[in-house]
């Protein structure tokens, strides 16, 4: 019988490829983000600074502003127009973030965060959602996320997937447009930590891996990528 350890080896490696071939599951040929218009939104900032992991020096606004910008990047890239709602250390209330978002007449809204728990074994990714448009936008690049994430986390093992959750946030309340918040790993979990000192412009750094697997998120959410029916519930009334 294969031994455990090496079959989970060539089971992360193949994982490993499959994301690199085919990034996102259910991106189709000719999907995109030209021409549309994306808000992002890097959470906390200036006077807070969200979750802290002060033995490694991390503070969440940072990580999230950093992922931002290559996200931001990755989309422009793609064709996209992109518009943050703070492009340095400064402070937004949840009013300023979704009354910007919504003048720009954005087509979508994708708050970036990192997550942090007190149990700091815990390990794993989740999506935030509101509305029901919301949910189809947190499901799609949830779905992408958790499974790129958790192929290259350090213990894969660990990584969990958290799902979705209704959560009645300011930026997702009173947004105009599809809105999702992503907490895309915890920060609370040394290993993981440890890995998130390396800027996000660092090719394969971890911050790097966060940034692209939400812009293959939001591709596989553009490509016509719906959520499974809940149970007993159907059509736009679903929570």
């Amino acid at each position: 019988m294969e031994n455990p350890k090496t079959l989970r080896s060539i089971l992360v490696g193949l994982s490993l490829l499959l994301i690199a071939i085919v990034p996102a599951q259910g991106v189709t040929a000719g999907a995109g983000v030209a021409g549309q218009k994306i808000c992002l939104d890097p959470g906390h900032g200036g006077a807070d600074p969200g979750a802290v992991n002060a033995e490694y020096g991390l503070e969440e606004a940072d990580i999230n502003l950093d992922v931002a910008y290559a996200l931001k990047e990755l989309l422009v890239d793609g064709g996209a127009t992109v518009v943050m709602t703070r492009a340095d250390d400064s402070y937004k209330t949840n009013r300023d973030r979704y009354t910007f978002c919504n003048s720009e007449q954005a087509d979508i809204l994708v708050s970036v965060h990192t997550n942090s728990t007190i149990n700091t074994s815990m390990d794993g990714s989740m999506a935030l959602y509101f509305h029901d448009d919301d949910k189809a936008l947190s499901w799609a690049i949830h779905q992408v996320v958790y499974g790129s994430l958790k192929a290259t986390a350090p213990d894969p093992t660990n990584f969990s997937d958290f799902g979705l959750s209704r959560f009645a946030s300011g930026v997702l309340l009173k947004s105009d447009m599809p809105a999702a918040m992503m907490e895309p790993l915890c920060m609370s979990y040394e290993p993981e930590a440890k890995l998130l000192d390396q800027s996000a412009t660092v090719t394969g750094s971890r911050r790097w891996q966060i940034a692209q697997a939400i812009y293959q998120g939001v591709l596989n959410y553009y490509s016509g990528v719906e959520p499974p029916p809940e149970p007993g519930c159907h059509g736009r009334g679903c929570r």
